[in-house]
C-alpha cells in the first residue's frame, strides 16, 4: 500500500466506524426526536475538536423539535394519560411548573407538556450514548500505533502500520512466523489491530 492509500484507508475507517456508531446510536436510542436528519451531516465534522459543539447543537436542535410536538385530539390526550400519568400527578406538577391555572389546563395542554418532558429526559439519555459511542470511536482511531493490515507474502508477514502522533506510516517484516503470531506480537505491543 502506497502513502496515499494508506491514508485514503485511514479516512474510510474513520467513516466506516461513525456509520456503525450511528447504526448502533439509532437502534438503541430512546426519544422520538428527529435525529436522523440531524445527523446526516456528522462526516463532515472532526470527532476530536468538534464533538462537544456538535453534540450541544444537536441537542438545541431536537429539543426545539420536541417542544414542537403536540398531542392532538382529546382521545390521544386522554389514552397517552392514561397510558404515562393515570393519576394526572406528573402533568399538573409540569403544568405548575410553567405557571399554568388548573382553568385553562385540557387533556391536550397536560397530555403535550407530559410528552414533551418525558422526550426530553429520553433526548438526555440518547444524546450521552451518543457521546459515548463517538468516544469510544475516537480511542480507537487515536490509538498512539494502530495495525492497518497484516498480509502474508509467502517468505514473511508484511504489516503496515500508521502512527497518530504523528501522522505517518510504517512498513515491518516478520519472518518465520504466522499471521496468528504476529498479531500476538503487535497486541504485545499495545498496538490496536483494524
Amino acid at each position: 500500500m502506497t502513502r496515499q492509500e494508506e491514508k485514503i484507508y485511514m479516512e474510510q475507517l474513520r467513516e466506516k466506524r461513525i456509520k456503525e456508531g450511528l447504526e448502533k446510536f439509532l437502534n438503541d436510542c430512546e426519544s422520538d426526536a428527529d435525529y436522523v436528519y440531524e445527523l446526516q451531516n456528522i462526516n463532515k465534522i472532526d470527532l476530536v475538536d468538534d464533538l462537544d459543539n456538535f453534540l450541544d447543537n444537536l441537542l438545541e436542535n431536537c429539543q426545539n423539535w420536541i417542544y414542537e410536538q403536540d398531542i392532538i385530539y382529546h382521545y390521544n390526550a386522554i389514552e397517552y394519560l392514561k397510558e404515562n400519568d393515570a393519576s394526572l400527578q406528573e402533568s399538573l406538577e409540569i403544568a405548575s411548573e410553567y405557571g399554568l391555572s388548573l382553568e385553562g389546563l385540557s387533556s391536550e395542554t397536560l397530555a403535550t407538556l407530559l410528552y414533551q418532558r418525558k422526550q426530553s429526559e429520553l433526548l438526555y439519555e440518547d444524546i450521552e450514548l451518543l457521546r459515548g459511542i463517538f468516544e469510544d470511536i475516537i480511542d480507537e482511531l487515536e490509538d498512539a500505533m494502530q495495525v492497518v493490515s497484516i498480509e502474508n507474502k509467502g517468505r514473511f508477514i508484511a504489516v503496515s502500520l500508521y502512527n497518530n502522533d504523528d501522522k505517518s506510516f510504517s512498513f515491518e517484516k516478520f519472518q518465520g512466523y504466522s499471521v496468528n503470531e504476529v498479531r500476538n506480537i503487535l497486541k504485545g505491543r499495545g498496538y490496536t489491530i483494524i
